[in-house]
C-alpha cells in the first residue's frame, strides 16, 4: 500500500484554487492538477505492507491537534521540479500538525519520508518554461481533520482514496 496523510481543502475551496491555476498557467503549457486531487501532504509514508495499515492508524488515533486555518496567498514555480504551488501564508499550524503525525508514527516505529515539511499545494507539473511567482487573491482554508490516503499509479496518473479520516479539536473561538 502506497500511503500519505493530507490535508483537503473543501469542495469550494479547491475550485477557488483550480481557477486561480488555471489564470496563473494561462497559455503555458503544463499538467495542471485535477481539482478533487488537490491536496496538502502532511507526512508521506510511501510502500507500507498490508498487514501495517492498522498500526499506522492506531499510530494516528494517538494525534491530538487543533482545527486550524490557512490562507493561500502566493503562486510559486520549481524550475528544477517544473512544478507550481500554493504557498500558505503562515503554515505553522500545518507544521505543527504534521510534526504531531510524525512524532506518533516515529513511537510506532513506522516508517514515513523525514524530508523536512514544506507546506505547499501543488497546481501544475510538467511545466514547459519560466513562470514569475505571484501573489493571488487569497484563498481561506480551514481544516477541521486530517486523512489517510492511499495512492494507486495508472496511466492518467496517480488515483487518491481516503482510507480513513482523523477529526482534529474545535479551536477555541
Amino acid at each position: 500500500m502506497r500511503l500519505f496523510f493530507a490535508l483537503w481543502p473543501e469542495t469550494a475551496a479547491r475550485s477557488a484554487i483550480a481557477a486561480a491555476a488555471r489564470h496563473w498557467l494561462a497559455g503555458c503549457k503544463a499538467s495542471p492538477t485535477p481539482t478533487a486531487r488537490l491536496h496538502f501532504t502532511l507526512v508521506f509514508l510511501g510502500e507500507i505492507p498490508a498487514a501495517r495499515f492498522d498500526a499506522v492508524c492506531a499510530a494516528a488515533d494517538t494525534v491530538r491537534a487543533t482545527s486550524f486555518a490557512l490562507r493561500l496567498e502566493r503562486l510559486e514555480f520549481r524550475a528544477r521540479r517544473e512544478m507550481a504551488w500554493l504557498v500558505p501564508h503562515d503554515a505553522a499550524p500545518a507544521r505543527t500538525l504534521a510534526g504531531a503525525v510524525r512524532g506518533a508514527l516515529e513511537r510506532a516505529g513506522i516508517p514515513f519520508d523525514s524530508k523536512p515539511f514544506l507546506a505547499h499545494l501543488t497546481v501544475a507539473r510538467h511545466i514547459e518554461g519560466a513562470l514569475a511567482a505571484t501573489t493571488i487573491e487569497p484563498i481561506d482554508l480551514r481544516f477541521d481533520s486530517f486523512a489517510l490516503v492511499e495512492s494507486t499509479l495508472g496511466p492518467a496518473g496517480p488515483d487518491y482514496r481516503t482510507r480513513r479520516v482523523w477529526t482534529l479539536d474545535s479551536a477555541a473561538a
